[in-house]
């Protein structure tokens, strides 16, 4: 291999090495390797800047403010609460809930429709006294699976897409990945409709473990007449 080629695996390892010891932001290590790569010659300017100039960041961005809109909102939750139902311990909610997510993320990007979901799903799950972890990694799963379906189910595919056409490759199709991605997505979410409830460990939300563990002290002082505290 090249020198090029010898220094983009040594920084790519560096970015694996710091993304698992999770110290800084995966932001940060990302910028670091771009600004490493371009010091070292491995880059130039423009390649190194390609990236603002992709839509799927872009689109990424968009959709968060359209997440954060309707969690300010509350205009997702009459909906989730229904499809999630008053019955059911874990498997019939997810039953009810994991396709639409599916379908929703086959059309918009996953990760803000995860972010939409995850409030009324661990209110939901409050109430109800159910594990949260046990509806929120599925909710995961189950967006990830629907964004495999469809070209702008993701970013990745975006990103991929984007590059094909630098490439001067044939463009893919929008339902072209479907045909591998769509059983994937079924048997995937039937898995983890079955799965869920005996895999998952049961973890309560950050808040309830907050307010079940948090202990409680009570100081007593005595304040002598004339002494430094008076």
């Amino acid at each position: 291999m090249s020198t090029d080629a010898w220094l983009t695996l040594a920084v790519l390892a560096g970015v694996l090495a710091l993304l698992v010891r999770t110290r800084l932001s995966p932001a940060l290590v990302i910028f670091g390797a771009t600004v490493a790569l371009l010091v070292l010659g491995v880059i130039d300017t423009s390649q190194a800047l390609s990236g603002f100039s992709n839509p799927a960041p872009f689109t990424v961005a968009a959709l968060y403010v359209v997440a954060a809109a309707v969690q300010k909102t509350g205009a997702l939750s009459p909906l989730l609460q229904r499809t999630l139902g008053p019955r059911g311990w874990v498997r019939r909610p997810l039953l009810r809930v994991l396709p639409p997510t599916a379908v929703a993320s086959a059309f918009l990007n996953n990760t803000p429709i995860v972010a939409m979901l995850i409030p009324q799903a661990s209110a939901w799950a409050s109430r109800r006294g159910v594990s949260v972890s046990k509806l929120l990694m599925p909710l995961s799963f189950a967006a990830l699976l629907g964004g495999m379906t469809t070209l702008i189910g993701t970013s990745t595919n975006l990103v991929i897409a984007g590059q094909m056409s630098e490439a001067e490759l044939d463009p893919l199709g929008f339902f072209e990945i479907g045909a591998v991605g769509l059983p994937i997505a079924v048997l995937g979410i039937g898995t983890v409709v079955v799965l869920a409830r005996h895999v998952l460990p049961a973890r309560k939300s950050a808040a309830t473990e907050l307010q079940e563990e948090a202990r409680r002290f009570t100081i007593e002082m005595t304040v002598t007449p004339g002494g430094p505290v008076d």
